[in-house]
C-alpha cells in the first residue's frame, strides 16, 4: 500500500513540474522584454534622425547665408 502511493506521489510531483516547468525559467521572458524595448528606440531612432538632419539642414543654411 505505501509504494502505491509512493507511485501516486511520484506522478503528481512529475505533472507538477511539467505544468510549471514553462514558468519556471523567467530569463526568456525578460530578453524578450528587452528585445521589444530595444525594437521601439531603433523604430524612433529611425524615424527622428531624418527629422533631425532636415532640420539641421535648415540651420545651417540660414547661418551660412548671410556669411
Amino acid at each position: 500500500m505505501v509504494e502505491q502511493n509512493s507511485e501516486s506521489g511520484r506522478r503528481k510531483s512529475v505533472w507538477r513540474a511539467i505544468l510549471t516547468l514553462p514558468w519556471a525559467d523567467r530569463r526568456a521572458v525578460t530578453a524578450v522584454e528587452y528585445a521589444i524595448i530595444v525594437g521601439v528606440m531603433v523604430a524612433a531612432l529611425v524615424i527622428s534622425i531624418p527629422l533631425i538632419g532636415k532640420n539641421l539642414t535648415n540651420i545651417f543654411t540660414t547661418v551660412a547665408t548671410p556669411l
